[in-house]
């Protein structure tokens, strides 16, 4: 999001990378859809009138995995890959 850390702009994109992340999931849970997850994620974000670089979004959305594993493993469940 090249913004500030911490920045409203920034949390902002970071909220919205989580949930289309969370959606994609939901959407495509078999395995090997990893490109389809990502394309998803990009054209939800580009709805959303997000500007974000690919490298980026590339950070955004393992750091939205990782927090969604995390979560998961702690509950028990299944590990995820976007």
């Amino acid at each position: 999001c090249a913004c500030l850390v911490g920045s409203e702009m920034c949390i902002r994109d970071r909220e919205w990378v989580n949930i289309a992340v969370h959606a994609a999931e939901q959407i495509f849970h078999a395995g090997g859809q990893g490109a389809e997850k990502k394309q998803y994620v990009i054209d939800f974000l580009n709805s959303k009138g997000l500007k974000i670089s690919e490298e980026e979004l590339d950070r955004l959305i393992e750091a939205a995995v990782f927090e969604m594993n995390k979560t998961l493993n702690s509950d028990g469940a299944k590990v995820v890959a976007v």
